[in-house]
């Protein structure tokens, strides 16, 4: 593995490739942060892209802070009655929610019988179609 810098035009070698596709976890105190940040210290290249990356990064951190700064209310306010609305749909719960009422619990085993029962039609559904597949491959191997 070399740390040299790499024409642009040539191809990443694969630590500046696992290092251009992590910029977000240089900073970080694992292992592999570790390695991305010694990488970065060697690569001419990679250090270029960690320099843009911060560049970016501080950037959006002074677009998002900026209307907290300003301290006005944001130009595109939400509408009337939203939160009430949204809070009314949740109490009232659509078609999936009343269908998931009685299955909630039988996968964690809250249900027991529930359960028992899941794994029961599981079961008769397999034999079912196990027992359908032996019959129709008899038919089919019969001479005739």
């Amino acid at each position: 593995m070399t740390d040299d810098p790499a024409p642009l035009d040539a191809p990443l070698g694969r630590a500046c490739r696992r290092v251009r596709d992590a910029l977000d976890h240089v900073d970080g105190r694992s292992p592999a942060a570790w390695r991305n940040r010694r990488h970065v210290g060697r690569c001419e290249g990679c250090a270029e892209a960690w320099a843009a990356h911060q560049l970016v990064a501080e950037g959006l951190t002074d677009v998002v802070a900026t209307p907290a700064a300003i301290g006005d209310e944001p130009e595109v306010a939400p509408p009337e009655g939203l939160l009430e609305d949204l809070l009314s749909q949740a109490a009232e719960g659509g078609l999936r929610s009343r269908a998931a009422v009685p299955m909630r619990g039988a996968v964690s085993g809250a249900r027991p019988g529930l359960t028992v029962a899941f794994v029961g039609l599981a079961a008769l559904v397999g034999a079912l179609a196990a027992y359908a597949t032996w019959r129709l491959t008899r038919v089919f191997r019969q001479p005739g």
